[in-house]
């Protein structure tokens, strides 16, 4: 049976964690992700899985039913499901037939060795049991946020667009402290000039909505203005990026970054209608246009807040707390800020061609984050190394890659695993290793209340797999700080 887009899926009828026996027809009428995965358990699988019920919500709002597939026994999957907290449907498939029949049981290979297995594949139903889209060879990081990107645009209504020009006149200079000079001259040419290179900027902000039954508006041009001279052309306007604008200290200037940063700056202060785009012409011939996802609505989380100080009996109206509530929402925006971060963007180009093959070790690397069941902080310090095999990264996207992670609600396996599958992804080193030490407040100022415990988590892959090299990274890590 051909299996691909429009084509009508194999049927199937399956057991879920209870025993239930599941069928695809039980689920016509609403769209289906149908994720086929290898193995409970496994760190890949295990951050796949945590990303989709983290999700599910979002999946909910457009009436999406997510169902994960593997070989494992029904007795398995309750273990992984009780472990993980999975609030979605996991099938069982322990004679592959229906995997077979989606055409993904495979030759694969891991660290030379040649195997048959599940190609990591997820395949979206419609209302009507017919293939809208596969995803092959899925990659776990970012996947996720892929299939909602695609479900979204999809669902998204018919609505008026709205838009507002202004113009303003910047200078930046890129570079990127990872690189040579010669190499930033030959990335960035004229723009890598030290006294600063400058540019007319048109910035367009288009705003979506419904029209206002009471105004007649989308929103009200004069609020959107005033909001856009405020927050944006106040700040760049005949200014240098890399010094005096604020929301991009520690960015290299380019103009994707200043698109995503004018985005950031505005998202959350426009109440009519929604923001759209942020579309930015550097020159009359190129232009970027940002279509950001989902950001933190603080006026909501604002007044969820308020909800929980009454609750608590305290007066959310006493001075101490008139703005408590949007101190709050403005923290959880920062503290989960890693859910919004983009990994690509993060490396940026500072992955190079190197012979070097010894091990690379970044330790002591300060994280915070936040623990999921309580959502009290835990934090500690994050001990990274590598063996290159023919590529090298930037020192400092491995801290990046760290807060990136630890910047959401998370739990301390989960964190190391994430890291080490990344770095593991991103470069294909001969190993990876990833060591983390964590004090949690849950721990310590609730519930058994011991001061002084710590959480030690590893995750290892390839060559650290071996006990020699293992013992020389943990030796390393454990010696005292220069």
């Amino acid at each position: 049976m051909e299996i691909s887009e429009s084509k009508k899926a194999p049927q199937f009828i399956l057991p879920d964690s209870d025993g239930n026996m599941i069928s695809l027809k039980d689920f016509l009428g609403q769209k289906v992700i149908l994720y086929f995965y290898p193995k409970d358990n496994t760190s890949g699988c295990t951050a796949e899985a945590c990303d989709f019920n983290s999700s599910l919500k979002a999946f909910d709002k457009i009436k999406t039913k997510v169902i994960g597939v593997s070989k494992d026994s029904p007795k398995s999957h309750i273990k992984f499901r009780d472990k993980y907290d999975l609030k979605f449907t996991l099938l069982s498939d322990e004679s592959t037939e229906i995997i077979q029949k989606y055409g993904i049981w495979k030759e694969k290979s891991m660290y030379g060795k040649k195997y048959i297995g599940v190609e990591r594949t997820t395949f979206i139903i419609d209302e009507k049991g017919k293939i809208e889209k596969i995803f092959p060879k899925v990659k776990v990081t970012g996947h996720v946020e892929e299939i909602l990107a695609y479900l979204s645009k999809k669902w998204e209504v018919k609505m008026l667009y709205v838009t507002r020009r202004e113009v303003f006149s910047a200078s930046h200079r890129l570079t990127n402290p990872d690189l040579t000079d010669n190499e930033n001259v030959d990335i960035y040419d004229k723009c890598n000039n030290p006294y600063g290179h400058g540019h007319n900027y048109t910035l367009e902000i288009v705003v979506a909505g419904d029209i206002n039954p009471k105004t007649g508006y989308v929103i009200d041009l004069k609020k959107l203005k005033k909001i856009i001279k405020t927050k944006i052309i106040s700040k760049v306007d005949h200014r240098h990026f890399n010094y005096e604008v604020d929301f991009m200290q520690g960015i290299i200037p380019t103009t994707e970054n200043i698109a995503v940063g004018i985005w950031n700056e505005l998202v959350n202060e426009i109440k009519e209608g929604r923001l759209y785009s942020v579309k930015l012409l550097e020159t009359e011939n190129n232009y970027i246009e940002y279509k950001g996802g989902w950001a933190l609505n603080l006026e909501n989380v604002s007044e969820k807040v308020k909800d929980i100080l009454t609750e608590i009996g305290e007066d959310p109206e006493r001075e101490g707390l008139l703005r408590t509530p949007e101190r709050v929402a403005k923290a959880y925006k920062f503290l989960t800020k890693g859910y919004h971060q983009n990994v690509d963007e993060i490396f940026n180009r500072a992955i190079f061609e190197e012979k070097y093959d010894e091990m690379v070790i970044v330790k002591d690397i300060d994280f915070y984050s936040m623990c999921e069941h309580h959502m009290l902080p835990f934090y500690g310090k994050v001990h990274v190394a590598y063996i290159p095999n023919g590529k090298i990264v930037g020192l400092s996207k491995i801290p990046r890659i760290v807060e990136m992670f630890a910047r959401r609600l998370q739990v301390q396996e989960r964190l190391t695993q994430q890291i080490a599958d990344i770095l593991d992804e991103k470069l294909h080193p001969k190993g990876v290793a990833v060591v983390i030490e964590g004090f949690h407040m849950c721990m310590m100022m609730r519930g058994i209340e011991k001061q002084n415990s710590t959480t030690t988590t590893s995750a290892v892959h390839g060559a650290f797999r071996a006990e020699k090299t293992r013992l020389e990274f943990l030796n390393l890590i454990s010696r005292n700080r220069l």
